[in-house]
């Protein structure tokens, strides 16, 4: 894996790129008290993406995970202010007003990435599943090694905060922070 640091990359309108889940949550995700300057650099990166009209594309795989991650954190924040620390999600939290609320603003979270995205089918029939989980041993987890597998078979380049996959032994570039 060639792994290159977002202020050593230069942008193409030839490139496509596909950003990890944890990448959305630092440029659109105000609820994750993400780190300011991982916020700067990526968003400075997605501009610029876009101002030289690359593509960026995206999959429901993502979506799923960023809805599912801002929920989760929307509950940890919940547990705390209520100091309900046994609750579970589904039974708990739920029902709660502030649920919903989470779930709006993840809502309107997704559909503003929609906006600078193509829609990309995962092409799930085409993955080589058992590279996928070979690739679960060198430290990246299921989805990872999946979106890296997508990567490869689609010539994109995969912007993620996940520096444990730079372990995975891939073809593809990897921008990070």
């Amino acid at each position: 894996m060639v792994v290159t640091k977002v202020d050593k990359h230069v942008v193409s309108s030839t490139n496509a790129y596909f950003f990890d889940t944890n990448v959305w949550i630092f440029i659109f995700a105000p609820i994750a008290g993400a780190d300011k300057k991982k916020q700067s650099v990526y968003s400075s990166l997605l501009k610029d993406i876009q101002s030289r009209n690359a593509t960026i594309f995206i999959s429901s795989l993502v979506l799923s995970e960023y809805i599912n991650a801002m929920l989760r954190m929307g509950f940890k924040q919940w547990k705390r202010v209520t100091g309900n620390v046994n609750a579970d999600f589904k039974r708990d939290y739920r029902s709660t007003d502030d649920y919903q609320t989470t779930l709006e603003d993840a809502v309107l979270q997704v559909n503003e990435i929609l906006k600078v995205c193509d829609k990309r089918p995962d092409d799930f029939h085409t993955i080589d599943i058992d590279s996928v989980l070979a690739s679960m041993n060198q430290d990246a987890d299921y989805n990872d090694a999946y979106y890296i597998k997508n990567c490869e078979n689609q010539k994109m380049k995969f912007v993620s905060d996940d520096l444990d996959i730079q372990k995975v032994n891939s073809s593809i570039t990897l921008i990070t922070a």
